[in-house]
């Protein structure tokens, strides 16, 4: 059985990567690591719980390919990480109008399902 199409994903944890090699941040993680597994044998460290770990290949717009991935994969929503960095701030001034939109249509869309449950 095919997962249905018409279910919009919400992803809780998005980071939009800032460059191609993080390496430097994922070595600065490993002394939190308590596991010798995940030190010794995964590239980054939360390895374990994904197939693949996504790579950009030297990619120029990382929010252009991080929104293309939300889209192959039906993710509707999600909840992005803020760095200041020029990454987010893209991410920011691109998708700031439509966040705030969607989120006056929920409230909208709340507000009425409440107001009809009312009468």
């Amino acid at each position: 059985m095919s997962y249905p199409k018409d279910i919009g994903i919400i992803d809780t944890m998005l980071g939009i990567p800032s460059r191609e090699d993080r390496q430097d941040w994922y070595e600065s993680f490993k002394p939190l690591l308590k596991d010798e597994e995940s030190r010794q044998l995964f590239s980054m460290p939360a390895q374990y719980m994904f197939k693949d770990i996504p790579e950009t290949n030297n990619v120029d717009d990382f929010v252009k390919w991080t929104v293309d991935h939300l889209d192959r994969h039906n993710i509707e929503t999600a909840l992005v990480g803020f760095n200041p960095d020029g990454t987010s701030e893209a991410a920011a001034k691109i998708f700031l109008e439509d966040l705030l939109l969607k989120r006056q249509q929920t409230r909208m869309a709340a507000w009425q399902k409440s107001d009809a449950l009312r009468h």
